[in-house]
């Protein structure tokens, strides 16, 4: 997992803006430590504050009150304009079923100037529902499909077709690891066609990032409609790093000798060594094409 400073930082270079949720019962020095990396890390511009703490916003405040705040609530308060008063809040983000049973609330919470963020609804049945009731936000755990909803929720109005990829987002950087689905978002199409570096692929198709190359990779889409067509194209970065390169050796389906084998050249920076272990033992006691690509990666981070 990585710690906040360095979520940030990767946000600050690659884009994107940073929701927070302070998380159980904290202390005004604690509270004052989080604001310090944001701070330290230049992000301050581009993170927002929830939490279902009253104390840990009113400390948030006190010590930076140019963050925006977001008071999470589990029920509805009696009067929620006065609270968000009160506690100096952006937004009000009540649990989205809460919401959805007394939509009322938004209105007068608008009238004020807060923000409604419902949380956490997943399908897009409840997102169209929370859209309808004038929901400023959505809190989920389908991000990607949300990104897509929201395009089409947009374009849904013209009739020529459009088309987006959403997933992986273009100007990605990628470590083995990770195992991102391509996810497109289209409206007022009939075909959805999609290929990786040249080659068929398919919407909803899990990237299985251990047997690509490292470098630039792209994923382009068309579609066609009624009314023509429409394409797109977003292009991700497969990096290497070690603990990539750990990953690819856990799972690479050696022999365990070999893993054992790897792994203690990995732990201690024999790239070179490791990368010659790769070779002779690829198609013996490491797959083929696995083999490959270790021998690619370790000989990547010895120039390093």
């Amino acid at each position: 997992m990585p710690t906040l400073a360095e979520q940030l930082a990767d946000l600050r270079t690659r884009g994107g803006n940073l929701l927070v949720e302070i998380k159980g019962k904290h202390t005004r020095d604690e509270v004052a430590t989080i604001i310090q990396v944001i701070r330290d890390e230049q992000m301050m511009g581009r993170v927002f504050i929830q939490s279902f703490e009253v104390d840990a916003l009113r400390y948030t405040y006190e010590i930076a009150p140019e963050l925006p705040l977001g008071l999470l609530r589990s029920t509805l308060d009696a009067d929620p304009v006065a609270l968000a008063k009160e506690l100096h809040l952006t937004a009000y983000n009540p649990d989205g079923n809460a919401l959805l049973a007394k939509p009322e609330l938004v209105a007068p919470l608008h009238a004020a100037g807060v923000a409604v963020m419902a949380w956490t609804m997943d399908s897009a049945g409840l997102w169209q529902r929370l859209e309808r009731i004038g929901t400023d936000a959505i809190i989920t755990n389908r991000a990607a499909e949300l990104v897509g909803w929201n395009s089409a929720f947009l374009q849904r109005a013209s009739a020529d077709p459009t088309v987006q990829i959403t997933s992986p987002a273009n100007g990605a950087r990628l470590d083995r690891a990770q195992s991102p689905v391509i996810a497109v978002a289209a409206t007022n199409a009939d075909t959805v066609t999609v290929t990786l570096d040249g080659k068929k692929s398919a919407a909803g198709r899990r990237l299985d990032l251990a047997k690509l190359t490292a470098g630039r990779h792209t994923i382009s889409t068309e579609v066609t409609g009624p009314e023509g067509t429409a394409t797109a194209t977003s292009t991700f970065t497969v990096t290497v790093s070690q603990a990539g390169l750990g990953y690819l050796i856990l799972t690479s389906g050696a022999d365990p000798s070999a893993v054992t084998a790897m792994t203690l050249k990995l732990a201690h920076a024999q790239y070179a060594e490791l990368a010659a272990y790769a070779d002779r033992q690829a198609g013996k006691l490491v797959p083929a094409e696995v083999a490959s690509v270790i021998a690619s990666d370790a000989r990547t981070l010895a120039l390093k």
